[in-house]
């Protein structure tokens, strides 16, 4: 009933703070430029310095109840592309059902992570 415009604004504008607020934790490492509407989709990809992509994502599953992807997802030119063939990403990716709530969670989850974890 919302329609895929309004839909598809909801999580831009969330994946649009996010990563406003990851490019300003230490040891986050973002993938791509701001995501921009009409030109992105409202996916993420990031790591945390010295963590290992499916350790940071079990953490966030275990510790913060918060579901992501972790690895090469089904895409291993881009992750040699991108430098990280050997070590994958974790990917986020907002729905219709995220709210601000979740968002503001994960910031504060990655944030913990990055200050928590053994960083090279």
């Amino acid at each position: 009933s919302r329609g895929t415009a309004a839909i598809y604004k909801h999580e831009m504008r969330l994946i649009q703070r996010t990563y406003e607020h990851f490019k300003n934790i230490d040891n986050v490492i973002l993938y791509t430029d701001y995501p921009h509407s009409g030109t992105h989709f409202p996916v993420l990809s990031f790591n945390i310095r010295g963590a290992d992509s499916e350790t940071i994502s079990s953490l966030l599953n275990d510790k913060f109840n918060i579901a992501t992807r972790a690895g090469l997802h089904c895409a291993p030119l881009a992750h040699k592309s991108i430098g990280t063939l050997d070590t994958g990403t974790v990917r986020i990716s907002p729905s219709v059902n995220t709210s601000d709530y979740d968002i503001n969670s994960l910031i504060n989850a990655v944030s913990f992570l990055s200050k928590h974890t053994n960083n090279s």
